[in-house]
């Protein structure tokens, strides 16, 4: 079995000699989670709402960076889009994981980071990071001061998604049954506790 995040749909595209076609090697079991992308930007950056920073990207065009996980990761992916709603040109920094981008941003290396919430929600919480806004449908439970993309007026949504899947030769029933049983456990009250705290929906 493999648990799998938007890479595994984003990839096929991105790589063309990937040598794996998911859509014909693998088969879905079931959607485990979905977090949502959060914009942060540094306490230095002299900007307060999502309004102000496309704001000030758009009068300083190349003059801002954002950092992701690297080419093809979900904050990269995610901010090229931010960038072909808005208008904007932010410039690339690729780092080592979510960790290293955080503490990049709140150093203001990069003025820019869309992230999950789980790498930046103690520096958010702490004032190390200023969270703009979040990418889901309802505030997060886990920063309620945050409005999404929509309150602020744009109509933008990304995130990870998290699944399960199988080789793509594995029997229908027992996809079935597979997929039974993570619902079962995905219903659990404590496990669903334990998602919603790292910031999944």
């Amino acid at each position: 079995l493999l648990i799998a995040s938007v890479g595994l749909a984003a990839n096929p595209s991105l790589y063309p000699k990937l040598g794996l076609d998911p859509r014909k090697q693998l088969a879905p079991i079931s959607l485990l989670a979905n977090a949502p992308t959060v914009l942060v930007v540094p306490p230095a950056l002299a900007v307060g709402s999502l309004h102000e920073f496309i704001a000030y990207a758009k009068a300083h065009p190349g003059a801002l960076n954002f950092g992701s996980y690297g080419a093809g990761s979900g904050p990269h992916l995610a901010t090229e889009l931010f960038m072909a709603m808005t208008g904007t040109r932010l410039v690339h920094i690729a780092y080592g994981g979510g960790g290293p981008a955080a503490l990049a941003a709140m150093s203001n290396q990069v003025q820019s980071l869309f992230s999950s919430v789980l790498p930046v929600l103690g520096m958010v919480r702490d004032g190390s990071l200023k969270a703009l806004a979040i990418a889901a449908e309802q505030r997060s439970p886990l920063l309620p001061a945050v409005p999404t993309f929509k309150e602020s007026g744009l109509d933008y949504k990304t995130g990870t998604w998290f699944g399960l899947l199988a080789p793509a030769a594995t029997p229908p029933d027992v996809v079935a049954t597979l997929n039974r049983a993570t619902v079962t456990v995905l219903r659990d009250a404590r496990a669903r506790e334990r998602l919603e705290a790292q910031g999944a929906e």
